[in-house]
Formats: structure tokens, sequence, C-alpha cells
């Protein structure tokens, strides 16, 4: 009797414990980095002067000017092209006819996405985004359905509910693959990147013994639109990927899309902000060099270069916020002068030379790392008007990704994405549909090159994809024999490789100034952080993170930094 009566005790609180630990809680799906001197004055002194040059106008650059310019420093954006936004960057087209916005291409906006959330509601620009639903999967593997991916109810639900509405995926590929869920259910930044930039992802998915099923229809989406060669890339980066897009919380995969063009509803604001606080905004002006001085830097236009007696312009602070490439050009030819002191024949003192000494040295570690960071390979971004609109199952999709059907990796549709292009649609009947082509690696111009005449790429750019388009894709294009009105085609060789290997020297934003280089910081997606981020967050956050050096080093309270979760879900269960 005893023995029934221990059961039954150790039984009601085995039952007890698991309730515990099973009942769903109300996870916060961000932290807080707060500043590092919460004593210091929120803004510059009344009569201090501080003048700061931001070199780059995207997203990176126009993020760490806010910061600055909000507390009162002299902040200056100097941005190579003529337009600012980056990787959100518009241009006015004339296509059709008529003038169209036209951006570097689509973007979504998502749930971990907490410093632009908290940009987008100081400029008070929320009201031009809406949700976005399920993603829609095309495959051309004839094995696989097409198939909605959306999470839906508290975790680990919601992930046994993607698997229940699958028409792919079993639970016993599920059961095969459990072992590779440790490293995310139980994602912990500083372990993952220590452990697994080494490997490729697909290296760590046979390791791991993923099911193929479950990599083909979970994993190789994202691999397809990262913009990197998908058989290389760091498998820290896709498990880091894969953590702030769908498993640090219920609502990660949440998304937004804007109701207008990129201008209109991000940078057009975002540089009238900035402009009222007095930043001063020059297109069409690169930094060519830097000379750090004992009492600032020394910045150089590149037109500038080779003239005799260039004044250039003086600076307490730079943030470079360019692309890699542009940080690495000014990196090579940038140099530190020694001090005053140091120009006569007499040795210099400790404090002196150790400054100069220190500056040099971290000036020449920074070209070394950053020698080693690569670029992603070409892509293309091909906007068409056609003179009809879809009929089929996916006429009301406005975004379709397509991972095994290079080079289509992602089509949008515009007429039901923003308003420019749904007016044009209603007007004409036509559609507005976007490809996005990355990776480049095939051709289609006949050893043209940029050699096309005027409205020719478009076409013969068509008639290179509609095999594939017509082929699996979306076939009724061609049942329903769809005229290419007009188009334009972008190219791009820009954007960070992510290969395995290269984290060790990704530089984060404070590491010059950690290197000795006290005036300079760094800002853009091309950088590590000690967070868990990617692509636009991780360019406006590391603009945050270089804003928050330069307000440190002055004295002034840093901006508090609201970034993703460092650490997985593991089995507790969590509202949705």
């Amino acid at each position: 009797m005893s023995s029934t009566k221990a059961f039954l005790s150790r039984s009601v609180i085995l039952v007890a414990i698991l309730a515990y630990l099973l009942r769903p809680i109300n996870r916060p799906s961000f932290t807080v980095i707060e500043p590092l001197n919460p004593q210091d004055p929120i803004n510059l002194p009344s009569g201090t002067s501080r003048r700061v040059l931001v070199a780059g106008g995207g997203l990176a650059g126009l993020s760490a000017a806010l910061e600055l310019a909000e507390r009162g420093f002299q902040v200056s954006v100097w941005e190579a092209s003529p337009v600012l936004g980056g990787r959100l960057a518009t241009r006015t087209v004339q296509l059709c006819n008529q003038t169209f916005a036209i951006e570097h291409g689509f973007h979504a906006w998502f749930a971990n996405y907490h410093v632009f959330a908290d940009i987008r509601k100081r400029l008070g620009i929320d009201h031009y985004f809406r949700p976005w639903g399920a993603v829609q999967f095309i495959f051309k593997d004839p094995r696989y359905k097409p198939e909605a991916l959306e999470s839906q109810g508290p975790y680990p639900w919601n992930l046994i509910s993607i698997v229940l509405r699958s028409p792919n995926l079993r639970f016993i590929d599920a059961i095969l693959s459990t072992r590779h869920v440790v490293d995310l259910l139980w994602f912990d930044h500083k372990t993952v990147w220590g452990k697994y930039d080494e490997q490729s992802f697909s290296e760590w998915a046979r390791a791991m013994g993923i099911a193929r099923v479950f990599y083909d229809v979970l994993y190789a989406p994202t691999l397809s639109v990262t913009v990197n060669e998908r058989q290389n890339i760091s498998a820290a980066e896709m498990l880091s990927m894969n953590h702030i897009y769908f498993l640090s919380h219920p609502r990660a995969d949440r998304r937004e899309v804007t109701r207008v063009d990129y201008e209109t509803a991000i940078i057009q604001p975002w540089e009238m902000r900035l402009q009222a606080l007095g930043v001063k905004i020059e297109r069409g002006k690169r930094v060519g060099r830097l000379n750090f001085t004992e009492t600032g830097v020394h910045v150089v236009e590149e037109e500038e270069e080779g003239e005799e007696g260039v004044a250039g312009s003086d600076f307490d602070h730079v943030v470079l916020a360019t692309n890699l490439q542009g940080v690495k050009s000014i990196l090579d030819a940038s140099s530190v002068s020694p001090p005053s002191s140091l120009s006569s024949p007499s040795p210099p003192s400790t404090a002196s030379s150790f400054s100069y000494v220190t500056s040099t040295a971290a000036l020449a570690q920074l070209r070394h790392q950053t020698s080693f960071l690569e670029i992603a390979p070409p892509y293309k971004v091909f906007r068409a008007y056609f003179d009809r609109q879809l009929r089929g199952p996916y006429n009301q999709e406005i975004v379709l990704e397509t991972p095994d059907s290079s080079p289509i990796n992602l089509i949008a549709q515009y007429h039901l994405l923003e308003e420019e292009s749904a007016e044009w649609a209603r007007r004409t009947g036509g559609s507005v549909i976007e490809f996005h082509l990355y990776t480049w690696e095939g051709g289609y111009d006949g050893g043209k090159g940029d050699k096309f005449a005027a409205g020719e790429e478009v076409r013969v750019l068509w008639e290179f994809l509609r095999p594939t388009v017509c082929g699996h894709l979306l076939p009724e294009m061609c049942a329903q024999n769809f005229t290419l009105v007009d188009g334009y085609v972008a190219h791009y060789e820009d954007f960070p490789s992510f290969k395995k290997g290269l984290h060790k020297y990704r530089p984060r934003s404070q590491t010059p100034h950690q290197l000795g280089l006290t005036r300079l910081s760094l800002a853009g997606d091309w950088l590590s952080t000690s967070f868990p981020s990617a692509l636009m967050e991780r360019a406006v956050a590391t603009g945050r993170e270089a804003a928050n050096v330069v307000l440190q080093e002055e004295g002034i309270r840093q901006a508090p930094l609201p970034v993703t979760t460092s650490h997985g879900p593991g089995l507790r269960v969590l509202a949705s």
C-alpha cells in the first residue's frame, strides 16, 4: 500500500512538473541592450559642437545619422550615388509611356526587425505597411507539391502544425531528422558562430542526417533567397537566419510589405526628418580617403584625388556606412598622421607615440581583416510589364518563392503590392511582375554585356526566362498568351558574401575604436554583431551601434538597442 502511495505521489509530482514546463508563457521576442553609460547626459551640452561624417546614405548610414542628429551632433551624410536608401534605393524610370518608381528589389519587414520597427515609429510611417500572409513555394522537383508555409499557434505546436498541414512532409521524416533540432531549438548565438561558421549549411545538414524532404521543403527556400551561393553559405549564418525568421518566437515569421514604393514609404520621410534636425545630405559625393590626426579626421572626396592643395573637410568622427567594396577602398587609401610633436627629430613622448603607433596598427589590422571578405555573386532584378493578369491558382499571391528553379528565385506581383503598379494594372488590365535572379551564372546576352539597344535587353531576358516560367512555375502565362509590354533590368554585384569561414574576419561596429582608431566606427549588413541579426535589420542595428560608439566617446548616453533574443526556446511552450 505504501509503495502504491509513493508511486501515486511521484506521479502527481511528475504531472505537476510537466504541467508547469508545458504551460504557455509570454516570452518576449526581443531583449534590449542598455546603454553602457546610463548616467551620462542624453544630448550634447549647449554650446558644444561635434561634427560627424556619415559616409553612405543607405539604411546603415541613415540609422546612424538619425541617432546622432537627435542628440545634437552636426551630421553630414555623403552618398556616392544620386539616390539615398542603399538596398531600398528607388529610381525614377520611364516605362509604358509614364514614370514609375523602381526599387532595388522586393523586400519584406519581419517581426524581429526591432530596430527598424523603432525607426518606423519615430518617423511615423507605419501606415505605409500592411501584413503579408503565408509564404508560397513552387517546386520544380515533381516529387513536391506547392507549399504554403506559415506559423500558427503557440510554440511548439506551431511547428507540429506545419508538418500536419504540409502536402510534402511526414512525421516519420521529422522523427528521422530530430538530431538537428538541438542546434535550432536550443540555439545559442555565441556557440553557433563559434562552432559552425567553418561548415557550410549543406555540410551541417548532411552531418545531422536531415531527411532530404525536410531540407528541400524547409531549408532550401531560405538558402535560395540569401543572394549567396547555397553550397558555400555558412551554417552559422543559416542557423541564425532560421532563429531570426522562424524559431525564436511563434510570431517570428510574421512579415509586412509596403503599400507604396520605398522612397515614398521610408526614405523620403527619413530624409525629411534628418533635414529638420539640421543634417546636411549630399548626393553624388564619395569619400576617397581618410587621414586620422591627433585632432580629428581629414576627409578627401574621391574626385579631389590628384588635385594639388586640396583642403578636404575636417570632422571629429567618421561613420563608414558604405557597402563592403567602398569600405575596403577607403581603408586602403587612408592614413594616420603623426602628432605635431613627432615632426621634430627629437624622440616623441610616450603618449603621443602610443596614439600614433596604435592608430597606424589599427588601420593596418582593419585592412587585413576586410581583405578576406568577399562579395556574393552578381544578381539581377527584372520588373516586367505584361498586357494581362494571371487567372490561375496564384492570381492573388503577392510573392512566390521558387527555390529549385534557377535562375528564378522569387516572383513578386507588384500590381498586388504597390498603389502605383495597381493603378496601372486597373487602367490597362495588365500586370507588373518582378523576377529575382540570384547568384547569376547563366548568360542570355550573346556576349553583348551592357551593349543592348534601348528596350532590347528586357525582351531578350524574357525569352530566356520564358521556358522556366511556362514550364512549371506559371504555365498559365503562356496558356493565356501573355505579351511583354515593357520592363526594367537592374544588375547588381554589391551583396556581401556569407560563405563559410569568413566570420572570424568580419569586424563589428566598434572594432576600429577597440583597436585604437577612436574616431572611426563601422555600419553595414556585412558586419558581425553580438546578437542575432541579418539583412536590413543588421544594417540599421549596426548603424545604431556605430552611433553609440560616437556617443560614448563624447560622454553622451548611448541609445538602447532592441535585438532578437540570443537563445532558442528549448521545450518551453511559447504563447503565440
